[in-house]
């Protein structure tokens, strides 16, 4: 009897922190050239400073959020940086082994997918590739397939886990299959947009203009609105995230796998008792 008190009460906590936790990253930020943190605002667009990055790193250029970590390119997208809220929190992972990355988002399943340069011979990223979230490294590259896809600034996935692309130079918004390459649903923009992230629950797509500091809200027809001014210079990536407090500490951490323990012996003790007798 206590063994199942205890089962049931480490399953309540765990319960109550893993809703905490969970489909929590409704927090829009954005990232700008001189590595300041902004969250936006997604009625005005207004940015507000959260954090700012060491002096030593700049040239930012796309940002993702995964696992309570944030990455983001720097030196204009040649080098790889992960960071959390806490200033100090900085690991700088270097080179990806490509020239540079453009864009950064994550499938639902958490594997991290990249837009990236191999060439050199385009002015932005003409490939897709896996970016592994603890050696940094690009894996697994595959050329896209339309002309238009030579400037790819930004890539998000939405909820059904379709990868869309954003052209800057030639402006548009297309899809990309993730494991070919194969661009399909081309569709003109009258503006160019340094980033993209699309908002889980409600699939909006916000997309940032690098030249004026605006946001914006796109569709996949074509349709912009102007949201407003983010009032900080150089806005690049963008990525949802949770809010600063939503990140579980060590010690809650510790609850949630101690719960966890918990549970799984509960279970085993539950199916043998359940198990027939031979």
């Amino acid at each position: 009897m206590a063994r199942s008190a205890c089962v049931v009460a480490s399953g309540l906590v765990l319960s109550v922190l893993m809703n905490d936790y969970s489909h929590g990253e409704t927090v829009l930020y954005a990232i700008t050239l001189d590595g300041k943190l902004l969250t936006l605002d997604e009625s005005t667009g207004a940015g507000s400073v959260v954090l700012q990055l060491p002096s030593e790193f700049s040239g930012f250029d796309s940002l993702e959020y995964h696992a309570g970590k944030f990455y983001a390119t720097y030196e204009g997208g040649a080098r790889l940086l992960r960071f959390g809220f806490v200033d100090g929190d900085v690991v700088d992972l270097g080179g990806m082994g490509v020239l540079f990355v453009e864009g950064i988002t994550r499938r639902s399943d958490g594997t991290l997918f990249v837009a990236a340069s191999t060439s050199g011979m385009a002015p932005g990223a003409e490939s897709i590739g896996q970016l592994d979230p603890v050696t940094g490294q690009v894996s697994s590259l595959v050329p896209m397939t339309s002309a238009l896809s030579t400037d790819v600034d930004a890539i998000g996935f939405d909820g059904a886990d379709t990868l869309w692309g954003l052209n800057y130079q030639d402006p548009a918004i297309f899809q990309v299959d993730p494991l070919s390459g194969v661009v399909s649903g081309v569709v003109t923009l009258s503006n160019g947009y340094a980033g993209l992230a699309i908002k889980a629950d409600s699939g909006t797509f916000f997309a940032v203009d690098f030249v004026d500091s605006r946001l914006f809200k796109v569709t996949a027809s074509g349709t912009q609105m102007l949201v407003g001014s983010i009032n900080f210079s150089g806005p690049t990536g963008l990525t949802f995230g949770p809010e600063a407090g939503d990140i579980p500490t060590v010690g809650e951490w510790g609850v949630i796998v101690m719960g966890l323990l918990t549970l799984a012996g509960g279970t085993l003790v539950f199916a043998r008792r359940r198990a027939p007798a031979r």
